[in-house]
Formats: structure tokens, C-alpha cells, sequence
């Protein structure tokens, strides 16, 4: 209750009138409106005496008297004038002719008005500043600048309210610009309208103070003019102090840690130097109170304006202005207080040393104009926001990020790009990614984006989207986090060092622009004890088109502060994706990775967010399993067998846990909680992980757009291609649930949380029959692919895909000629001696003779194909140079690179392979290699390289373009042949289809025991 109250308190004081009007003079030949303004001033606005003397103002009496003196004869005078001592200890205030000492008119003083130690004022508005005063729509007022650096107030406003859009208006120029922004007014931001002698407050955005500004006007939005402004003057240095008293604040010994230095540095800011917090305890404020009794205080928003709670603070310098209408001189105390426990961990009395009395000597600035730099402003989008400024004097930068209708449990990231010339994510984007939960808490953490994947952990490795504290040496450098909700509009504001000893940081450039990138999303706090990060939707991220920069050195771009629109979002209808009905006839699963398939698919199915990936089983996307208790269930995996590659390495299991990742959550240090039923093994003693089942990658993508394009999943479906890494082989598995098996279990990633789905045991496929309608899977006639016999899913495929031979390379057969030519699906890839991307098999230690002819006009890149051996799947790698993104591969042969250049390459003239017709239209490989066309464009001129593979040479590398990505295929060093002779007689012989169920060392051996036959 007392958090609640002072909460409402501290709304209250901001409303509050920053000065007091006394009343008016009216009678004895003197006229006139009188304020106020401060300790020891009061302000005479239209102030008119006939007498020869003029007046006097006169409070107390004897050596208390406050008195003040007009001059004689004024007419309409504006005048600011100061008494003898303060006025507030004073009442009443009576106003006195000099000459004859008679009564013209007596003012209270009301004892519990709050107003500034010391203001000034700016004057009346004008049309420029030695002009007119203004005339437009009746405008009048005066405006007074508090020079404690928290606001500004007008005196007897007045405007005639037909303007259609008038608004305080705030420029960084002493001309009022249409680049400024709207002006706090009375306690919004909203228009001004008919108003006649009002006395009013007007307030700075958020971070904003006095120095930021240069002019303060009353704007029309829709004609773009001012009415009138007042410039605000420069803040000058010469106000700074000098060395302020430090006095200690905490308690001996120290509660949660705390300790700090404290400092008054003006007449409402307060210095707080090397502050420490553990942030263990609940509820704790900066608390300030105007009594001796710590228990009756308010609270003091944060150096950044947000109220939340305050979390862990770690030698931090922090500047606390006081709430509007509070300075020491009406505030008795400061402490950081709990008010869960009603106990203070630390607390200054300021007692008497700061009188109102000694105001004029307290520093009028809270810090230096080189110190507190003004805080930036950058749109992100029309929901998203950020500001951020550089502190030179610590080295720090400080953000505040602003969002619309971000919900408890998700995040707002933003940070570093991963190019220093681009918007890029990976590798190594640093972003700090901020979250705060219903319970309360808040955070910003360090996250090292290493590719584009969920954070997975295996066998003490970390990739993808990871904290920076789950890999060695990496810590958390964001500080001073604090989240502050109004309605639907969230900021959150957080610091970090410029530099940090952390490798996984980039360090920001406060001299240099630099790329950002940002995204929002949803996080596994929902289901686990980390609250890492899941994938964002795509158009919730910053766009590669339009790449936004940080630069300190620019000016702020946000007209004006972000407002969020009530936007409410239907929720989408899942999919209805057919189940897998599993009994004896049909008992085999083939299992793959593809896309999760937009709000209508996983995770409207679900209920879950995801990672944008998700299993297909028989081509169906995360399709609800019934098994027929008793049935041995064949499990075919492809989801990645290279630990290296995280993001395509996914180990299938089944599980009692709907949440999967066991290898994630055990590295991570959880408990694990699951029962792994089939797929690995889990030792629960040693915590360790064995016998997973994987398999060579392969994976649905989409061709025709996200699945948000599409009602139906069949739809979807039909858009789907099938790809593999490996044609050949699989990983696999075989479970026979029986009586005892649980009723419900998923199938899931061990590497990744969130890819699977339900497994049903049951008695009878009555029901998985009823609801299971006949749907077309997608053929894939690229790649060979298991054929799945079906379930109750009707399913339908053309004729096995070919079996391209591959390329043996040995002592016998040691050349190959490279050339340009059409796919089956008409896009350009290698072809080896006559072959479209084949397999090559190298013997070690066989000298291999390149001859290259992809093309060697550089003017023309579209025809231009470098040749090049390579550790990279992709290639590609002038582009990459080019557009100055990293390249992280091995060249091996075919060009030569010098650090961030190519010294060397080997190309040749055009020649290609033309194919008469579709590639589908063929029923064999033998058909549609007969169908091309070999053509040579101009004089042959042919680019050639050797390669010799020994010992230390990895077991696969690739052939690539160097001008263009994926044009190439892998190129498997080995100690003997004999494999790849199977694989030719194999494709000589109509085998493909059978290619699929059998993996390579299989048919290894029984090639060999034909020759021992």
C-alpha cells in the first residue's frame, strides 16, 4: 500500500505548479499580477504604480523582515525582484506604498506549496528574438527557465483556441524547427486550446533536460509555423561545481552490499559515485523523504526516468534528479530503500547543510555540458524506437529502446551488426537482448549471434543465438537495467562499456557510424529456468533494405516521442495437418527438418513459439503420431550428423517432455526432468549423452513465400522442396512401444528445444484413420530420397529420382575437366567429365589435372566461374569479398588468397552444357545426359590447376564457384576407390531406387564378397 501511495504521490508532485501566484494588485494607484517564482523572488507581470516612491514588499518582521523594492512610475512593467532573505519562511507578504507606508494589498503564503530554489526568466513569446511579441491567435505568456535543469512553466497563458493544432513544441535550434518535438503540457502531450490567464507546467520528454533545447514555442502541426518562441539559454559551464562533498551512504556493516558516495550537485540532482547493489533484495527504490522518518518518503525515479525496481549495480555512477517540485532544500533524506520489508539499506540525512539559504551557492547543473551528453533518437519502425547517448567521461553508452505491445516473457534485441558495411546477423552480431517477466524482473543480457540458429550445446561447444556467458570466458557487460511499462508502450534502458575484455563484445565506435540490427520475439521462459531467445518473426526485424546506423555525432531523427496504437491481431487457425497412423503395415518414419511454416503452422499447432524450423515426418510437417501398441516402429533420421554445424545438426529421440533440447539443458547446468525412451542414451549419474541417431541433413524449404500465404497446409505442402546434403544414407532406429509405454510422448531434437510434437500409444487407429484425409506428399526429383511406404496418408511419387555416377579419381583416372551447365531444374552448376554435380572420390596422394572452362570475362559476372577447391558448402567467395563480408573458409587450390584478396585464380573460356528440354521430362540420368548440348563460346582458352591430397587433407572438401554460391558438390578424400566403383555400377545399373535403404559401407562389403565369389 505505501508503494502504491507513493507511486500516486509522485504523479501528484509532477502536476503540481512549479512557481506560486500570489494574486493581483489592484487599488492605490497600483495594478498588477504577482508570483512567486522562487525562494527569494518574486515576479511582477503587467505591474503598473503612480506612486513617486513605488512600493515596497515587506514579509516578517524585525530580523526576520524579507523586503523588496520596486522603482517609481512603472507602467506595464514585467520585473523579476528579489528580497532580502525567503520568502517562504514569511507570511503574509504585504505590499506597501514607499512614501506614507500605507496598505495597497496582503498575500498568504501558503505553507505547503513546493516551488524552485532559483529560476529566470525568459520572457514573453516573440516572432523572433529582438521582434514583436507574438499576435498570432491572441498568444501571451511568460516563460521562467528553472535553472536547476528540470523545466520550464508559463505565467498567465493565453491562446484564443482555433488554431487546429497547436502544440509546446521543443527545438534544438533558437528558431523553432519542424525536426522538434512535442513538449510535456500540464502532465500529456496533447494540444493546446482555448486557454485565458492559466499558469502552467511544461515538461521534457523522457531524458530530455534544459541544454537539449534551444527555443520553446507554441507550434501548429498542420501548417508547419510557430506562433511564438522564447529561446533557452545555453547551459553554461561556469555553473558546474567545483568538487561537491562526498558524504557516505550506507550502513556498517552493509546491507545487500550496499555503498556508495554521495554528492549534492544541484538544487535537485544528487550524485551518487561507485554505487553497489547486489539486487538480491525486493522492491527497492531510490527513496527520498522531506521528514526524519525513513518509513514516510517517495520514490526517486532512476538516472535513466523509469521506476522500476533496481536490479544489480556494480560501481556505478548514478545522477537522481528529484521529482518536480522537490530539492534539498524541502528534502530531508536520501537512502535506497526496500518497501516489501519497510527497511532502509543505506540512507544520507542532508540536515541543515543545504538550506534553502544556501541555494545560490549549490551547483545549478546536475553534471557538465561534456558529461551528460544529449540522448539521440532513431525510428526503428513505426512501433519501435531507440535512443542512445555516449558518456566520454566513463566510456559508456547507454540505450533506451522503445517498443509497442511487447508482452511479458518476450524480448527486444538490439546491437552491433556483424559487418562493419551492412545490416548482417551472423557471424558474431553482438546484440543485447532485453526481457522482463511477470514476476517483475528485468534484464539485458550479451548475446553472441555465432550463425542463424537456436543456442545449441553439445559436447561443451555452444552455437547459434547463445548468451555470452554459455561459452568460456564470456560474461554479461550490460548494467544499470531498469523497464518501465505505460499501457502498451514498453522502454527498456541499459548501459555497457565502449569496450569490454570480453572476445564475444564488439566494441562501439562512438567516432564512426555504425550498423545495427534489432528484432523482438518470444524466449523459453514460458517453459524453463534461462530465458534464452526464440526465433522473430520475420517482419518483426530490421530490414536488409533499409540498414539503420548509430551515429553520435548526427542529430536526432524522431519528431516526437513514440505513441502506440491499440492494434489487436486475430489469432491464426492451425493447420490441419494429417497424423501418421502406424501399425505393422505402415511402420516406418522418415524424419527431416524444414520450415515451421508461419502463425499457421507450428506454432498455431502447438500453442508454442519456435525457432522458424521444426520436424517433417513423411514429408508432413510436426504431424500428431499414433502408434498401435506392439508395432516395431522404424525411425529413418536426416537431420544433420556434423556437431560442427550446429545449425544443421538436430539428433532425433524420442521423449516424455514436450520441450526436447535434453543436450541443451544438461550442459546448461538444469535439472533434467525427462524420460528418454528411444533414439540416445542418457546416463542421469554422469549426466552424459550417447548413441544419438543422426543422419545426413536434409530439409523442406519453401519456393512460393512463408506459410502465412497459404489456408491450407496442402497447400503449402505442394510449394515444398526436398533437399539433401547426402543422398545415400540415414540414420535410424527401432522402437516397439508396449503396455507399459506412456499414452503421450514427443518426438524431439536432442540439440534444440521446441522442433517436435506428440506421439500417441494406443490400442486401436480408429480414430487416427477417421481424421486422416489423403494428401499428396511433394516429390523432390533431385535427390534420392527414402520412399516411405505409407500410413493411412495417401501418398503419391514419380519415378525413384536418378543416381548421378560419381567421379572416381586414382591412379588410373587422375583428370577432370570442369565446365558450365543447366541442372534439372535449368540453374547453373559444375559439370565434372560430362556430369552434372557429381561426387568426386580422390585416392590421397593422387596428383589431380584441373582444366577450367566456366568463363573468364570479369566484365560479365553472370557468365564469369572461377573454379576453386574449398572447405565452404557454399562458396561464392569474391562476392564475399566484395561486399565485404567475411568469408570463413579454407582454400585449398584453384585460387590464391592474401588475407582479404585474391592474388590468384584459375579460369578459362565458356563452355556449357545445354539441355533440349526440362530435366523432368526424363525418366533416366542416361536420357538427359544424351539430350545436352556441349558449346564453347569463341577461341578455347583453358584455365588449368593441380591438387595433390595426402595425409593431413580433411575427408571432405567441395568444388565451388568463386563468383557465384552453390554451383558445386563435395569431393571426398579417400585411402581406396572401392565405394565409389559401387556407386558407378549402381547408377549404371538401375539401382537408385534401391539406394535409399542401404548406407554405403553395406554395399561396400557386399561388392567385395561378389569378387570373392
Amino acid at each position: 500500500m505505501r508503494l502504491l501511495l507513493s507511486i500516486l504521490l509522485l504523479q501528484l508532485f509532477f502536476s503540481v505548479q512549479a512557481f506560486h501566484r500570489l494574486g493581483t494588485v489592484s487599488g492605490g494607484g497600483t495594478s498588477g499580477t504577482i508570483y512567486l517564482i522562487d525562494s527569494n523572488t518574486l515576479f511582477l507581470a503587467g505591474f503598473s504604480t503612480s506612486g513617486s516612491g513605488g512600493v515596497v514588499f515587506r514579509g516578517g518582521s524585525g530580523a526576520n523582515e524579507v523586503t523588496a523594492t520596486t522603482g517609481a512610475s512603472l507602467s506595464g512593467a514585467n520585473m523579476m525582484l528579489d528580497g532580502s532573505s525567503d520568502w517562504l519562511n514569511v507570511s503574509p507578504i504585504e505590499v506597501r506604498t514607499v512614501n506614507g507606508d500605507n496598505l495597497i494589498a496582503s498575500f498568504d503564503v501558503p505553507g505547503n506549496i513546493q516551488i524552485p530554489c532559483s529560476a529566470e526568466y525568459l520572457g514573453r513569446f516573440s516572432l523572433n528574438p529582438n521582434g514583436p511579441l507574438s499576435t498570432y491567435h491572441a498568444l501571451a505568456g511568460h516563460v521562467f527557465f528553472d535553472a536547476s535543469n528540470r523545466r520550464l512553466f508559463v505565467a498567465g497563458l493565453y491562446l484564443d483556441g482555433s488554431a487546429p493544432a497547436a502544440y509546446m513544441w521543443l527545438s534544438t535550434s533558437t528558431t523553432p524547427l519542424s525536426t522538434g518535438m512535442r513538449a510535456g503540457y500540464n502532465g500529456g502531450y496533447g494540444r493546446v486550446d482555448d486557454v485565458n490567464n492559466l499558469d502552467v507546467n511544461v515538461t521534457y520528454p523522457p531524458g530530455g533536460v534544459n541544454k537539449d533545447y534551444r527555443s520553446l514555442s507554441v507550434w501548429c502541426e498542420d501548417f508547419t509555423v510557430s506562433f511564438g518562441h522564447v529561446i533557452i539559454p545555453v547551459v553554461s559551464d561556469s555553473f558546474a561545481c567545483t568538487e561537491p562533498d562526498e558524504v557516505s551512504l550506507g550502513n556498517t556493516p552493509a546491507s545487500h552490499g550496499v555503498t556508495a558516495k554521495v554528492s549534492v550537485l544541484g538544487p535537485n540532482t544528487i550524485g551518487l559515485k561507485n554505487l553497489y547493489f547486489d539486487g538480491n533484495a525486493p522492491a527497492t527504490w531510490y527513496w527520498a523523504g522531506a521528514t526524519s522518518n525513513l518509513n514516510n518518503g517517495f520514490i526517486v525515479p532512476s538516472h535513466t526516468g523509469s521506476l522500476a525496481t533496481l536490479g544489480t549495480l556494480n560501481n556505478a555512477n548514478i545522477f537522481l534528479t528529484l521529482p518536480t517540485d522537490y530539492d534539498v532544500c524541502n528534502t530531508n533524506f536520501i537512502s535506497l530503500y526496500c518497501t516489501q520489508a519497510s527497511v532502509s539499506f543505506g540512507e544520507l540525512f542532508f540536515g541543515t547543510s543545504y538550506g534553502c539559504s544556501n541555494c545560490p551557492a549549490i551547483c545549478k547543473t546536475a553534471i557538465t555540458e561534456a558529461s551528460v551528453p544529449t540522448f539521440q533518437c532513431q525510428d526503428l519502425s513505426s512501433t519501435d524506437q531507440m535512443e542512445y547517448r555516449y558518456d566520454p567521461t566513463n566510456s559508456l553508452v547507454t540505450f533506451k529502446f522503445h517498443t509497442c505491445g511487447l508482452e511479458a516473457n518476450q524480448y527486444f534485441a538490439f546491437g552491433l551488426s556483424a559487418s562493419n558495411t551492412d545490416v548482417s546477423m551472423a557471424p558474431n552480431a553482438d546484440v543485447a537482448v532485453c526481457q522482463y517477466s511477470t514476476t517483475g524482473e528485468v534484464d539485458c543480457s550479451d548475446y553472441d549471434l555465432t550463425i542463424r540458429s537456436q543456442c545449441a550445446l553439445f559436447n561443451g561447444n555452444s552455437n547459434g543465438a547463445c548468451p555470452d556467458t554459455v561459452f568460456a570466458g564470456g560474461v554479461n557487460n550490460y548494467i544499470n537495467t531498469q523497464v518501465e511499462t505505460v499501457n502498451s508502450l514498453t522502454t527498456f534502458t541499459t548501459t555497457r562499456a565502449v569496450t569490454t575484455t570480453d572476445s564475444h563484445d564488439r566494441d562501439f565506435t562512438p567516432g564512426t557510424p555504425q550498423y545495427i540490427i534489432w528484432a523482438r520475439g518470444g524466449t523459453f521462459t514460458s517453459y524453463t529456468n534461462d530465458r534464452w531467445v526464440l526465433r522473430h518473426a520475420p517482419s518483426d526485424r530490421i530490414s536488409a533494405a533499409a540498414p539503420i546506423q548509430i551515429d553520435y555525432a548526427s542529430d536526432s531523427t524522431c519528431p516526437q516521442p513514440l505513441q502506440c496504437a491499440t492494434v489487436t491481431q486475430p489469432p491464426a487457425t492451425a493447420w490441419n495437418v494429417p497424423p501418421l497412423c502406424i501399425d505393422s503395415q505402415n511402420s516406418e518414419i522418415q524424419a527431416a527438418i524444414g520450415n515451421t511454416g508461419g502463425r499457421q503452422g507450428y506454432e498455431a499447432i502447438t500453442g508454442n513459439a519456435g525457432w522458424g524450423i521444426a520436424w517433417y515426418l513423411n514429408g508432413l510437417l510436426i504431424p500428431e503420431v499414433y502408434v498401435l501398441r506392439g508395432t516395431t516402429v522404424t525411425f529413418r533420421v536426416n537431420g544433420g550428423e556434423d556437431p560442427a554445424e550446429s545449425a544443421q545438426f538436430h539428433p532425433f529421440y524420442l521423449t516424455n517432455s514436450f520441450l526436447g533440447g535434453i543436450s541443451v539443458l544438461a550442459q546448461a547446468g538444469e535439472a533434467i526432468t525427462e524420460t528418454v525412451i528411444a533414439g540416445l542414451d542418457y546416463n542421469s549419474v554422469t549426466e552424459t549423452i550417447s548413441n544419438l541417431t543422426v543422419g545426413p541433413y536434409c530439409e523442406w524449404t519453401e519456393t512460393a513465400g512463408i506459410g502465412d500465404n497459404f489456408d491450407t497446409f496442402e497447400e503449402y505442402q505442394a510449394t515444398l522442396q526436398y533437399s539433401c546434403n547426402d543422398s545415400v544414407s540415414y540414420g535410424s532406429f527401432e522402437w516397439t512401444p508396449d503396455s507399459g509405454t506412456e499414452d503421450l510422448l514427443y518426438f524431439q531434437c536432442a540439440t534444440h528445444r521446441l522442433l517436435g510434437w506428440k506421439i500417441h500409444v494406443v490400442d486401436s487407429l480408429d480414430d487416427c484413420r477417421q481424421s486422416s484425409p489423403a494428401t499428396t506428399v511433394p516429390t523432390t526429383p533431385t535427390v534420392s530420397t527414402p520412399s516411405i511406404p505409407s500410413t493411412t496418408v495417401t501418398m503419391t511419387t514419380q519415378t525413384p529420382p536418378w543416381l548421378v555416377p560419381p567421379v572416381c579419381i586414382g591412379s588410373e583416372e587422375d583428370s577432370i575437366n570442369a565446365a558450365i551447365g543447366d541442372s534439372v531444374e535449368g540453374l547453373d552448376v559444375w559439370y565434372l567429365n560430362g556430369v552434372p554435380a557429381p561426387e568426386v572420390f580422390v585416392q590421397r596422394g593422387t596428383e589431380v589435372k584441373f582444366s577450367v572452362n566456366g568463363g573468364n570475362d570479369v566484365s560479365d559476372p553472370e557468365n564469369y566461374h572461377p573454379l576453386y577447391l574449398t572447405s565452404s558448402t557454399e562458396g561464392g567467395i569474391l562476392t564475399l569479398m566484395n561486399e565485404g563480408k567475411p568469408f570463413n573458409q579454407t582454400v585449398y587450390a584453384g585460387l590464391e588468397v592474401d588475407g582479404d584478396r585474391v592474388v590468384s585464380i584459375t579460369d578459362g573460356s565458356m563452355c556449357r552444357y545445354e539441355a533440349n528440354g526440362s530435366g523432368n521430362q526424363f525418366q533416366s540420368f542416361e536420357e538427359f545426359q544424351d539430350s545436352l548440348d556441349y558449346v564453347c563460346i569463341g577461341s578455347i582458352e583453358t584455365g588449368m590447376f593441380t591438387w595433390t591430397p595426402d595425409a593431413d587433407t580433411p575427408d571432405t572438401l567441395y568444388y565451388q564457384c568463386a563468383q557465384h554460391e552453390n554451383h558445386g558438390m563435395k569431393i571426398r578424400v579417400v585411402d581406396d576407390l572401392l565405394d565409389c566403383y559401387v556407386l558407378v555400377a549402381l547408377a549404371g545399373s538401375g539401382a537408385s531406387s534401391l539406394l535409399p535403404f542401404f548406407s554405403m559401407p553395406l554395399f561396400a562389403s557386399l561388392f567385395t564378397l561378389l569378387f570373392v565369389l
